[in-house]
Parts: C-alpha cells; sequence; structure tokens
C-alpha cells in the first residue's frame, strides 16, 4: 500500500470519527435541552400546585396581631424581597396596607416556587428557606405566617419607605 492510499484510508478514517463526534455531541446537547425542558415543566407545575394551595388556605386569612389579610398571587420579583425570577414565577403572599404614603397598597410578605427539585421560600426579611418535601415548605408557609406581628411588619414596612 502506497503513502497516498495510506493518507486516503486514514483520511476518511478521522472523518468518519469526527462526524461520529459530532453525531454525538448533538444527541447529547438535545438530550440535555430536553432534560431542561422537563425539568421547567415539573417546575412550573409544582410552583401551580403552591399557588392553588395557597390559594385554598391562606386566601382571605386573617393575622391575628395585625389584622392584615392575606392575598395570594403570582409574580416574577419583588422589590421588597429583591428577587427576581426568569423562567418560573413565584407565588406571592401579600397584604393590602392602608398607611401613609408612600405605605400604601399590595405589600408582599412570603415568596414561594419549586425550582431545581427543591422547594423554595423567601421571607419577610429576605432569609433563603430551601426544603425538599411539599410538607416541609407547608409547614414553612405556615410558621412565617404565624411569626407575622406587628414588630416583623414594622420592619417591613420601614425596609419599604
Amino acid at each position: 500500500m502506497s503513502d497516498r492510499e495510506r493518507l486516503e484510508g486514514l483520511s476518511r478514517e478521522r472523518a468518519l470519527a469526527r462526524e461520529k463526534a459530532n453525531k454525538e455531541e448533538e444527541r447529547n446537547r438535545q438530550d440535555e435541552a430536553q432534560s431542561i425542558a422537563i425539568a421547567l415543566e415539573t417546575d412550573k407545575q409544582k410552583t401551580e400546585e403552591i399557588y392553588s394551595y395557597c390559594k385554598r388556605e391562606f386566601q382571605g386569612f386573617e393575622l391575628a396581631d395585625t389584622k392584615h389579610v392575606i392575598g395570594v398571587s403570582k409574580t416574577y420579583c419583588s422589590t421588597v424581597h429583591k428577587v427576581e425570577a426568569r423562567d418560573v414565577q413565584y407565588v406571592c403572599l401579600s397584604t393590602m396596607h392602608r398607611g401613609i404614603p408612600p405605605i400604601q397598597g399590595e405589600i408582599p410578605l412570603l415568596l414561594a416556587r419549586h425550582r431545581h427539585s427543591k422547594y423554595h421560600v423567601v421571607g419577610v426579611d429576605r432569609k433563603q428557606y430551601v426544603v425538599d418535601s411539599f410538607d416541609e415548605l407547608r409547614d414553612t408557609l405556615i410558621g412565617l405566617l404565624a411569626d407575622l406581628d406587628r414588630e416583623a411588619m414594622r420592619r417591613l414596612l420601614q425596609r419599604i419607605t
């Protein structure tokens, strides 16, 4: 076999190997994109479950100490909590406050969502809570809401002004 024939054979062999590697890389990219899309859809579904739960359990609840009434909505950001969501909204537990301007209107208290296989809650003090299960999320929300007293609301309102 001449050197030219060896070169042609080796060149074909390496071109096929590169083509195979490129196809494998593309297949891996597609698999990764599909995994990300599935995870994102799961996060959205679980966040929707949080929203339904909060609407059912907390909408219209009156805080014992302050008499503020809880509302439930969805949001992508909260300047009060200094958070911004890209793909998965937060469930926002909020209240209406009728104070002296600029402290009037809806005030977000707690934020919750599911992201990256965990449940996330942002407290009124901006503290982040990350839990593994829906039951732990429920306990965290209930505990944080029960702790919202006049002093916690005063600190929150001071931070807003």
